[in-house]
This record gives structure tokens, C-alpha cells and sequence, in this order.
């Protein structure tokens, strides 16, 4: 199967799954591209590091990684935070349409509309 073929949408829905996935990767292969380079300088302190004597290296990696290691659950939690608060709004702003438009009872009705 060719690139150009992946390119090219193939169904008549207007979305062009493969070429979109293709996108994707390349993308993220970018993303991951820069973060090595950015972790380059880490990388040459290390390197100096290595110079040292063994037992300092050992402290060294072991601070190296729980850095990394806290970094990395930092930016977990703030992706989950952020889905989590979006998830909410979003069920909140349906649950209050769906409310106003589904029911019937007019006095309903009016007392959400003065709740928002």
C-alpha cells in the first residue's frame, strides 16, 4: 500500500482516517524528537557527572531520575486535572440543557432559568 494512497481519503465521508493518523505520528515523532534534544544539556551534566567518584555518581542518578520521575507525574496530573474539569464542565452545561429543554413543567422551567 502506497503513501500516497494512505493519503487520499478513501471513504466518502470526508475524513481521511489514514492520512490523519499518518499526521498524527509524525507529529508526536517531532514532539518526541524535541524533548530528546531539550534533554540534551541534562545529558552533558551527566556526562561531567561520570567524572566524578562512584558514590557521588550513584546520589546523582538517583536525584537525576526523581526529578524526572516528579516532572513526569506533575504532567500527569495536570493532563488529568485538565480532563477531569473538562469532563465536568461538559456534563454540567449538558445536564442543565437537558434539563431546560426536556421538561415540560413550566414552573420548572423558570426556577432553573433564575438558578443560572
Amino acid at each position: 500500500m502506497s503513501l500516497h494512497k494512505l493519503a487520499v481519503p478513501n471513504n466518502d465521508d470526508g475524513y481521511d482516517d489514514n492520512g490523519y493518523t499518518i499526521m498524527m505520528a509524525a507529529t508526536i515523532m517531532l514532539m518526541m524528537t524535541n524533548i530528546i534534544l531539550s534533554m540534551k544539556p541534562l545529558l552533558d551534566e551527566m556526562n561531567w557527572r561520570m567524572s566524578l567518584p562512584n558514590e557521588i555518581k550513584k546520589q546523582y542518578h538517583l536525584l537525576l531520575l526523581l526529578l524526572l520521575m516528579m516532572m513526569m507525574m506533575m504532567m500527569m496530573m495536570m493532563m488529568m486535572m485538565m480532563m477531569m474539569m473538562m469532563m465536568m464542565m461538559m456534563m454540567m452545561m449538558m445536564m442543565i440543557i437537558d434539563v431546560v429543554l426536556v421538561s415540560n413543567n413550566q414552573r420548572f422551567k423558570m426556577n432553573i432559568f433564575n438558578f443560572i
